[in-house]
């Protein structure tokens, strides 16, 4: 009889354990899960660091001193729709509407 309570006892132990290993708070699944989160945060991290070496990149071309008058005229007709006199603009009405229904 006393035996049957002490395997009954091992048995319940391991299940316990062995629970607790694998769906547990910190077991095996949570872990798997938390890998994979990490993976997302490091492309993240990866893709924020690419877009900072290009803001880098800008920023340096913006100098006092040493403007790059390109990059400027470049930046005039892109955000603020600069043109010159003597140019025509033609414009994809398909396209705008694409883009304002956003």
């Amino acid at each position: 009889m006393r035996s049957e309570w002490v395997s009954g006892g091992l048995v319940a132990l391991i299940l316990y354990f062995g629970y607790h290993a694998f769906a547990g708070e910190q077991g095996l699944w949570r872990w798997g899960r938390m890998q994979h989160a990490v993976a997302e945060k490091q492309a993240l991290l990866l893709d924020l660091q690419t877009r900072n070496e290009a803001l880098q990149s800008d920023i340096e071309k913006l100098i006092p001193g040493q403007v790059d008058l390109d990059f400027v005229e470049i930046l005039a007709r892109r955000d603020l729709s600069f043109v010159y006199e003597n140019e025509y603009v033609i414009m994809d009405q398909p396209a705008m509407d694409a883009n304002m229904h956003r």
